[in-house]
């Protein structure tokens, strides 16, 4: 808790060796100043932004991102999310060869370590038979309790890269709703062949037209296309923007400056090990928001959303 806040951080992932290359990325791509501010101008290109860049925590290196694997790091890595006040954090699964692979019973593990503290959000195989992967992403929800799933249409292999409303997924969608579990998407300009293709917003208009149910989290908040988001978002109550790191980013403002008028649809997270915690906790807590906004941004809809 911070300022009397109670805060969820609905997308963070520990020091554990599964998620080490996303450690390494964020070693590698944000660590450096000079290769910090290609990729904010590489941003601002995408955006058409001319916003101040300002995200601190992207420039941070903390202790726990330095120990990733070794004795203690998870210990530090709850330290810092206590410093922070960030009282819950969720960690969404993925099964990729070069970007981290964590399975649901690591997730569920983890869950019953620290209860009321973290939450998991299956990895859905996109490479496999479709009758598989249902099955596995139920077993997750109702036998390892995990409360949702993430998928990462953009990068599947088998088929090759896929929009969000293809049919293929869409047993996986049904299983879901039958559950009523939640559904993140591995959005931004890496969750794709090009920086737009996961983020192409069309595809989840058509998608929840036909699944009106279905609760959608866009991990990484569909950026680049911010504005193409907020467009959609209003006609969709069950489509949830996690912008995470990207609030700080380049046309991060136009995320930030809705989330009053969509305050049901708005989840916090700070995207660690891309940001540290406490930089994005203390700069989101100075924004102009309602009280009953802000509650919501940084508990309320993530606890909706995991059934908590």
């Amino acid at each position: 808790m911070r300022d009397g806040q109670r805060i969820f951080d609905f997308r963070n992932r520990p020091p554990l060796p599964p998620y080490a290359q996303l450690f390494e990325i964020k070693r590698d791509l944000l660590g450096p100043p000079m290769k910090r501010f290609g990729v904010e101008m590489w941003f601002r290109w995408l955006t058409k932004s001319l916003s101040l860049y300002g995200n601190r925590g992207g420039a941070t290196m903390t202790a726990s991102m330095r120990m990733v694997g070794q004795p203690g790091a998870m210990e530090q890595w709850w330290r810092e999310i206590e410093a922070a006040g960030i009282d819950a954090v969720c960690s969404p699964g993925r099964l990729t060869e070069d970007r981290g692979k964590i399975d649901a019973a690591t997730l569920a593990d983890l869950q019953r370590q620290y209860p009321q503290r973290f939450y998991g959000l299956a990895p859905a195989d996109l490479d496999q038979d479709a009758a598989v992967t249902v099955a596995e992403c139920e077993q997750a929800v109702t036998q390892l309790g995990l409360r949702g799933i993430n998928i990462e249409p953009g990068i599947r292999k088998r088929g090759g890269p896929a929009h969000v409303d293809n049919p293929d997924l869409f047993p996986i969608y049904e299983a879901m709703i039958a559950l009523d579990a939640s559904v993140m998407v591995y959005t931004s300009a890496f969750a794709g062949p090009n920086p737009y293709f996961s983020n192409d917003m069309e595809p989840y208009d058509r998608l929840l037209c036909n699944f009106p149910k279905l609760k959608i989290v866009l991990g990484h908040g569909g950026y680049p296309r911010v504005r193409q988001v907020l467009e959609t978002a209003p006609r969709h109550p069950n489509l949830f923007i996690c912008q995470d790191i990207y609030s700080f980013w380049p046309a991060g403002h136009l995320y930030l400056g809705q989330i009053d008028k969509l305050q049901d649809q708005f989840v916090f997270g700070t995207a660690y090990p891309f940001s540290s915690m406490a930089e994005p906790v203390e700069d989101t807590l100075k924004l102009p928001l309602s009280v009953t906004a802000r509650v919501k941004y940084l508990w309320g809809n993530a606890r909706r959303l995991l059934k908590l």
